[in-house]
């Protein structure tokens, strides 16, 4: 008598979850602004896998100096960061997206900070001054 014997082996499911996509689309690369002005950083978050948008999160830093903490995404998957830089220089802003299974994938735009230039007075001294 033959015995056949095939042994299945079940790993049970296994999920593969998709990193995020996220494209930073304001400001975009290069562009300039001022010491202390308010900068609005956007960026589009999206799935490849059905995770939902709101189930993702978005945390955005300059270095080592977090700009925007962590932070849920919402529905229409628009993250939004908005700072200043106290001091003038050329800096790359980095946008993590990140999901609930902790995939994560990123996003950079370099931007130049430029000095904040008090204006100029110029008086007329004299006569012009006062209408007497």
């Amino acid at each position: 008598m033959l015995l056949l014997a095939s042994a299945c082996r079940d790993d049970g499911v296994v999920v593969h979850a998709e990193p995020p996509l996220i494209n930073i689309f304001e400001p975009s690369d290069g562009s300039e602004f001022y010491e202390d002005q308010q900068i609005e950083f956007r960026a589009q978050l999206d799935t490849v896998d059905g995770t939902p948008l709101d189930d993702l999160t978005h945390r955005w830093v300059s270095g080592n100096i977090t700009l925007c903490e962590e932070v849920s995404s919402p529905s229409d998957g628009i993250a939004l960061c908005v700072t200043s830089f106290p001091d003038a220089g050329d800096f790359s802003v980095t946008a993590t997206a990140k999901t609930p299974f902790n995939e994560r994938s990123t996003d950079t735009v370099e931007i130049t900070i430029n000095y904040n230039e008090p204006p100029e007075v110029e008086g007329v001294l004299g006569e012009y001054l006062c209408d007497t």
